[in-house]
């Protein structure tokens, strides 16, 4: 019969192996979005007509999901902050905003990604 402890520890583990994937996640992003920039300077250059818009999407929406996965994680931490622990309130309302402007930039740039797309510009 697993404890308490036991069920706990595996539920951290698992959020750690999810977190590590999303990072995995933002890291192509990184990736996804240098590569659009080479493709917009060869264009720039004469030397590339190929569109970005297929990379900068898949980038903003891997950013998107990586900034949600972590907004959760602080809107969760937000939930269970102790409320006899004012330091600890403190930083974990702190962490949700800094979480929920990340990802309304992330959600805006996403946005702006297909707006562009619709307009002919990408």
């Amino acid at each position: 019969m697993e404890t308490q402890e036991q069920s706990q520890l595996r539920q951290t583990l698992a959020q750690l192996d999810q977190s590590a994937a999303f990072l995995v996640g933002l890291v192509l992003a990184l990736l996804l979005a240098l590569q659009a920039l080479g493709v917009e300077k060869a264009r720039v250059q004469g030397a590339q007509t190929g569109s970005v818009y297929p990379l900068r999407l898949t980038s903003s929406a891997l950013t998107v999901g990586g900034v949600g996965w972590f907004f959760t994680l602080a809107e969760r931490a937000w939930r269970e902050a102790d409320a006899s622990d004012p330091a600890a309130c403190r930083s974990a309302r702190s962490n949700l905003a800094a979480a929920g402007l990340v990802l309304a930039a992330a959600l805006l740039r996403l946005e702006d990604v297909q707006q562009l797309h619709q307009a002919g510009r990408l």
